[in-house]
């Protein structure tokens, strides 16, 4: 297996974990507070990451440390800027907003020095934000303050892509950079949980919530993303995460027994045929031109 298709693969993977983290957070949030259940993902990680990483800390040094901490501020932008602006907007509508993070990829990959826009992958992530659309049935009368929120939680999503793929390569010890993405996250994700807290109700749901998002969708994902997004371009990334909310919409349709909806069909239809527009036209456009 080519190491591009191994980096597909296991982006996907990083989409489908993340997609399952919605119905789970979804099912927790009414025993405990969103902030706190941050808190308490991140240290479940950073928890059962450190005997992995332990032995490596003395290689710590400045590269990973400044990429960790920029990678850190970056994360915690998009979750409180996403869970504020989501105060007083539609699941829908902010769900589309969030995924249009992937039409500033590309320009931000050029700003970074990480290869010129190309007209393709302008196509392909416009295709995919025409299909996240379609999925979500996002509404719009007027844009609003809380919209604007997370519209840069989207925003700071799409450098944290670009930069994992500027930073990356440069850090021989990647599980490093995974590691201290989480350190830095703790402490703002602690200041938060401060906010109105309430004293949380253990039921297994939130427990095996807290376990799957610090575990699965934290640890596992970052250390995929940092050793693996470097062998593919930023912008077939972002679109390849960008199947987090059709496969999200695929889980919950499973688990909640809920019906295949038209808008799943078509919306997801074209998201794929966005990935294909940048994976295959190239290659077929390489081969006729020879």
């Amino acid at each position: 297996m080519n190491k591009a298709l191994q980096a597909d693969l296991l982006l996907l993977l990083v989409a489908i974990l993340w997609g399952a983290t919605f119905p789970l957070v979804s099912a927790a949030l009414p025993y405990m507070h969103t902030y706190l259940l941050v808190s308490a993902r991140f240290t479940v990680a950073a928890v059962f990451f450190l005997p992995f990483v332990f032995l490596k800390l003395k290689k710590t040094d400045k590269r990973v440390l400044i990429a960790g901490l920029v990678l850190g501020v970056l994360n915690a932008a998009v979750y409180i800027f996403q869970t504020l602006g989501m105060r007083h907007v539609d699941a829908d509508t902010a769900a589309f907003i969030a995924s249009v993070g992937v039409v500033f990829v590309p320009f931000f990959s050029a700003l970074m020095g990480l290869g010129r826009v190309k007209k393709i992958e302008i196509v392909g992530c416009l295709t995919c934000v025409f299909g996240l659309y379609i999925l979500t049935g996002a509404d719009f009368n007027a844009f609003t303050f809380d919209e604007g929120l997370i519209l840069v939680a989207a925003i700071a999503w799409a450098l944290g892509v670009c930069y994992i793929q500027y930073a990356s390569p440069r850090i021989k010890e990647t599980d490093l950079l995974a590691f201290y993405q989480i350190v830095f996250l703790l402490p703002i994700s602690f200041f938060l949980s401060t906010f109105n807290f309430h004293m949380p109700v253990l039921k297994p749901i939130v427990v095996f919530t807290i376990l799957y998002t610090g575990i699965l969708a934290t640890v596992v994902v970052f250390v995929i993303q940092v050793r693996y997004q470097r062998n593919t371009t930023a912008t077939h990334a972002a679109i390849i995460y960008s199947l987090e909310p059709v496969l999200a919409s695929l889980i919950a349709i499973y688990v909640n027994h809920l019906p295949l909806t038209p808008k799943v069909i078509y919306g997801g239809g074209i998201i794929l045929l966005s990935i294909l527009i940048i994976e295959v036209f190239p290659q077929i456009r390489l081969k006729y031109s020879r």
